[in-house]
C-alpha cells in the first residue's frame, strides 16, 4: 500500500502525517489464481470479467493492479465466487523486480516471467504504468533463468501511476526521420 508523507505548518512547527494513496475508482473481477496485494493482472483470454496473474506470455492483456477493496473511493463489486479488486488508475504500489534491471523513477512497468510480478519494459510492450519512485528491495531469490542456469534476482515495490497502454521504445540512433519512424510505430 503506498503512503504519501504530508506536511502541514502550524505555526512554527511542522506536523506530518501519513496518508494511504488511494485510487478512485475500482472493479471486482473473478479469478482462480491466489493474488497478493500488487499483483498486475491480465484479463483471461476470451474473457471479460476474469483476470489471472500478468507475465510475460500474457502481457497484452494487461489491465490493472490488485488493490485492498478499502483503498477505492467507488468499488463496482459483485457476491459470485473469488473475486479481487483491480484498480485500472491512481497510484499504487506493483510488486515488481529487476529482471530487466533496476527500476528508477520514470521507467515503464510490464509484466514480467513470474506470475503477478512487474518488470522493466526494455522494448514494444503493453505497461501497467510509470514508477514514481525507485524499487524498494524486499527480497533476494535465485530463479532458473532462460538459459537453464541459476540467476539471482531483486524482489521488492515500486510506485507506480496505474496507466495500462503500450510502450514503444524509442531507437537511440537510427537513419530514419523521427516523423517516419512515429508514423511506423503508430
Amino acid at each position: 500500500m503506498g503512503r504519501i508523507l504530508v506536511g502541514i505548518l502550524v505555526g512554527s512547527s511542522l506536523l506530518s502525517q501519513v496518508v494511504l494513496a488511494i485510487t478512485p475508482i475500482s472493479q471486482s473481477y473473478q479469478t482462480s489464481d491466489t493474488l497478493a496485494e500488487g499483483s498486475i493482472v491480465s484479463l483471461k483470454k476470451d474473457s471479460t470479467d476474469e483476470v489471472v496473474a500478468a507475465t510475460s506470455k500474457n502481457a497484452d492483456n494487461i489491465f490493472g493492479v490488485v488493490i485492498n477493496s478499502d483503498n477505492s473511493l467507488l468499488r463496482i463489486s459483485s457476491k459470485n465466487g473469488n473475486q479481487v479488486q483491480v484498480a485500472s488508475e491512481g497510484t499504487m504500489s506493483v510488486l515488481a523486480s529487476d529482471i530487466n534491471g533496476t527500476i528508477h523513477r520514470g521507467d515503464h512497468i510490464t509484466a514480467s516471467p513470474i506470475s503477478g510480478i512487474g518488470m522493466r519494459a526494455n522494448g514494444n510492450v503493453r505497461i501497467v504504468g510509470i514508477a514514481q519512485g525507485d524499487m524498494v528491495v524486499q527480497d533476494k531469490q535465485t530463479i532458473k533463468g532462460d538459459n537453464g542456469k541459476d540467476e539471482q534476482i531483486t524482489l521488492g515495490e515500486v510506485p507506480v501511476l496505474i496507466n495500462v497502454s503500450y510502450f514503444f521504445k524509442q531507437p537511440e540512433r537510427t537513419l530514419i526521420p523521427t516523423a517516419i519512424q512515429n508514423i511506423a510505430n503508430s
